[in-house]
Order: C-alpha cells, then sequence, then structure tokens
C-alpha cells in the first residue's frame, strides 16, 4: 500500500474497537485534504496530480470494500 494513503488508515487514533483505529470523519478529512494537497504541489502537472488522487481514493475504497466484506463475513 502506497504510504501516504497508509498513513490515511492510521490516522490520528481516538480510540481502538475491534483490531482498528477509529478516528473522527472531520479528522479523517482533514487528512485527506493534506493528503491532496501534497499530490498537487508535488505534481509537474494537473493530470499527474489527478491521476495521483484518483489513485488514492480507489486504494481507500478498496479498504472499505473488504472491511464490508470481513464484516458480512462474520455475520454468516
Amino acid at each position: 500500500m502506497d504510504g501516504a494513503v497508509e498513513s490515511l488508515f492510521c490516522g490520528k487514533s481516538v480510540g481502538v474497537r475491534k483490531g482498528f483505529l477509529a478516528m473522527s470523519y472531520q479528522e479523517g478529512f482533514e487528512d485527506s485534504l493534506e493528503l491532496c494537497l501534497v499530490e498537487v504541489k508535488r505534481s509537474k502537472t494537473k493530470k499527474v496530480a489527478l491521476d495521483r488522487i484518483q489513485y488514492f481514493l480507489g486504494l481507500v475504497k478498496e479498504h472499505k470494500f473488504d472491511r464490508i466484506k470481513e464484516a458480512i463475513g462474520a455475520l454468516k
């Protein structure tokens, strides 16, 4: 996993619940905006920045989908 995206998942801990860190919505939103700003500043073109941000979004959604699959599996 990309280090920058991994930091989004770790974020600022506000408590541990069932083996994963819980973070507030506001903190997660702030972290994601900071990541976007870093990528915009780091990228040489708008397209490169957009591609990187879309890549990160895909990783976040994939992680969310995996958590949902685990939760459904635990219910069976």
